[in-house]
């Protein structure tokens, strides 16, 4: 799914289509069925929307999708984080 929006961005980028094609990328990263979801990437696609196509159709709509993408993102690293302090813990409890 996001090699053909790709695919049609380079092919469309000057066309309507191309804010479609865009839109697609991000969200091919974080849709429901993709078992590999990439929330960093999609925020990326977000963002290159923002810079490529700023004031056209849908931009406050991917404004909203940053936002949320950003505190997905955070909250992620914050798990992460917790996670590896966890195992550090748990590692030194085991070696005293």
């Amino acid at each position: 799914m996001a090699a053909a929006n790709h695919k049609m961005l380079q092919e469309t980028f000057d066309s309507f289509y191309a804010t479609d094609a865009q839109y697609g990328l991000a969200i091919a990263h974080i849709a429901f069925d993709n078992p590999q979801k990439n929330y960093a990437q999609a925020l990326h696609e977000c963002e290159e929307f923002s810079k490529l196509f700023l004031n056209r159709r849908g931009t406050a709509e991917v404004q909203n999708l940053i936002g949320i993408l950003k505190t997905v993102t955070n909250m992620s690293k914050s798990i992460e984080e917790l996670n590896q302090r966890e195992m550090r813990h748990e590692e030194r409890r085991k070696t005293h």
